[in-house]
């Protein structure tokens, strides 16, 4: 993806009377006022103005994408052009309370927002509503040392299309993070067509809500891992509902290693949760909670039983195929109008769990629907590609080089024995330690802030970060400049 710097100047490339005296209002106001005042001003005159599209990038009206959000006016849509958007314009991102579309020209392939492990992409917190829309980007490594790595919405219901959150983490090590890529509190946020992909937290990995009826819908939540509950999503209170979304390859040590949820009473609807793992429900974990899964698959969960509901807890599953979980099929009390078959699942790349031919789930579920979240994609016979196995011992830090610090992401393969993270010079001398003994999980992030084992800054020059675990070890190479 091309990055893009700061100090281009751009055409405009939309036609039309009303357009074109906007922009040439929008240019001169830049050059006599300078950007800040001048988006101020901008908005405020043209509030009454006909919809226009502004534009980002290089050859566009705006070199970032908070000129250009600054700049709209209620209802307008400010396009993105292809590439890799990073720094202080291009995070933290604010809609200021108003009913923009931010879309990508290119989708989410090629046009990239990349916090690196420094900040978020956006903030809501100005009532915000479903008419301020993100569609179309990869929203990659954010990080916050408490809630919303990535997002964070409070009093606010955006809508997200088609948009990839990968990469991002909440939380400090001995201090958990709740949403690990997205939290939202009493908002009814959107989610439409979404990928949630290796994220990390503490609660909800993928996406934490609380006081909120979320709307999740065709969406994925695939390899992400929280340190306690949730490893794709966590529901604290309220509800929402979750419909035609696939839960594949989420961990967490103890609770819901695909959902995890409490005091709530969500609805999920021709879902399919696969692979997940958890000692307590790999696929849903419900504490005084009522939930309804209807049409759903929960299958293969190679640690811990497809639900778990303790508490006062009062499940409703009806129509729903649950098979081969590892501590067991119990579907919380009556077995009901459930089956208890292998669901012949396919195609898993991507997440996409299609259905063989022959699967037992086609047109068995309410009023004749297919079960899952999928329909057919293989013939009978087509073995399920199970998620990866874990991968060797691995370590990188990301930023590189770094002023203040970076953020190490580690992964270990299982039953290695303890693992330490430590900092070294290049003679060889512990400089800090990280993480001792014992990693909070297998596969995460933990940030090291620069400084030594006294807490002073360390020197600018190469360092070496080294992961062990058992008789492993690999090291990465850091970098900081003063």
């Amino acid at each position: 993806m091309r990055v893009l710097k700061p100090g281009h100047t751009g055409s405009f490339r939309q036609s039309g009377v009303n357009t074109a005296a906007r922009r040439l209002f929008t240019r001169t106001a830049r050059g006599l006022l300078g950007p800040g005042v001048a988006a101020a001003v901008v908005a405020l005159v043209t509030s009454h103005a006909a919809a226009v599209t502004l534009t980002v990038g290089p050859f566009g009206d705006y070199d970032s994408i908070q000129e250009g959000l600054d700049a709209a006016a209620p209802g307008d849509t400010v396009a993105v052009s292809f590439g890799t958007y990073s720094g202080t314009q291009n995070t933290n991102l604010d809609f200021g309370g108003k009913a923009v579309t931010l879309r990508s020209e290119s989708g989410p392939s090629s046009t990239a927002i990349d916090c690196q492990n420094a900040a978020r992409a956006f903030t809501f917190t100005s009532g915000e509503d479903t008419t301020s829309v993100v569609r179309g980007f990869s929203i990659l490594n954010g990080h916050d040392d408490n809630d919303g790595g990535a997002v964070y919405c409070l009093g606010s219901s955006p809508l997200f299309a088609d948009c990839v959150f990968e990469g991002n983490s909440s939380g400090t090590p001995g201090s958990g993070g709740r949403g690990g890529a997205v939290y939202a509190e009493q908002s009814h946020i959107v989610v439409e067509g979404c990928l949630f992909r290796d994220n990390t937290g503490d609660d909800g990995a993928g996406m934490f809500t609380r006081y909120s009826t979320a709307s999740i819908r065709n969406s994925r939540f695939l390899d992400n891992v929280a340190t306690h509950g949730g490893g794709g999503l966590r529901i604290l209170s309220d509800g929402g509902t979750i419909t035609g979304c696939t839960f594949a390859g989420n961990t967490a040590p103890v609770y819901g290693g695909g959902v995890y949820f409490c005091y709530s009473s969500p609805v999920f609807r021709n879902c399919t949760l696969a692979y997940n793992a958890a000692s307590q429900g790999g696929g849903a974990y419900g504490y005084d909670a009522t939930p309804t899964f209807t049409n759903c698959i929960v299958a293969h969960s190679p640690e811990g039983a497809a639900f778990y509901c303790p508490g006062a807890s009062a499940f409703t599953i009806e129509h729903c195929c649950i098979y081969g979980n590892a501590g067991g099929d119990d579907p919380c009390g009556d077995a009901g109008d459930n089956i208890f078959e292998d669901p012949l699942l396919c195609q898993s790349d991507e997440g996409e769990l299609r259905l063989q031919d022959c699967s037992p789930c086609i047109g068995t579920g309410e009023d004749g629907e297919d079960i899952g979240a999928w329909e057919t994609g293989c013939p009978c016979g087509d073995e399920t590609k199970a998620p990866e196995p874990p991968g060797p011992l691995s370590l990188s830090a990301c930023p590189n080089p770094a002023r203040d610090g970076s953020v190490l992401t580690y992964e270990v393969p299982p039953g290695c024995g303890g693992a330490a993270i430590a900092v070294y010079n290049l003679s060889g001398r512990v400089v800090a330690g990280i993480a001792g003994d014992e990693l909070p999980s297998r596969k995460g992030r933990i940030r090291w802030d620069g400084t030594d084992r006294a807490g002073k800054p360390v020197a600018s020059g190469v360092y070496f970060a080294r992961l062990t675990c058992g008789e492993l070890t690999t090291s990465a190479r850091l970098v900081v400049v003063r």
